[in-house]
């Protein structure tokens, strides 16, 4: 964030060609290939630090509701499939809505008997009627 501001401070200097105030051109264009060559280390430092299977979420052009969908589909474990809810309806509910409605009415009985761990009480207040 710091080196992007230094780079856009410095740009601005050249642009409007301030004569008296500032360094030469030469020391403004050598500290913006620095801070261009910085925020390039510090994106490829994110994504090294990145755990690899984010890598294609961080890059891709799906929206956070397909990528909800795509979740609950994919996931056929109670627990993950679960995470739905942690999300707004909005979502996931006019495209998946109906499927999640059939798991939460297959499921819930089982849940009612074997009371899962992973199901407090917390948990059950964010299932939509």
């Amino acid at each position: 964030m710091v080196l992007k501001i230094i780079l856009e401070l410095t740009s601005i200097l050249v642009y409007n060609d301030y004569e008296e105030e500032i360094p030469e051109k030469d020391t403004i264009v050598k500290i913006m290939v620095i801070a261009c060559a910085g925020l390039l280390l510090s994106f490829a430092s994110l994504l090294l630090c990145m755990k690899i299977e984010y890598i294609g979420k961080f890059t891709s052009t799906e929206t956070s509701s397909q990528s909800t969908q795509d979740y609950f589909t994919r996931h056929k474990d109670d627990k993950q499939r679960f995470r739905v809810f942690a999300v707004h309806e909005v979502k996931w509910k006019g495209a998946i809505g109906g499927e999640v409605k059939a798991w939460v009415n297959e499921r819930l009985p089982a849940w009612v008997e074997s009371r899962p761990e992973w199901l407090d009480k917390q948990k059950v207040t964010t299932i939509p009627k």
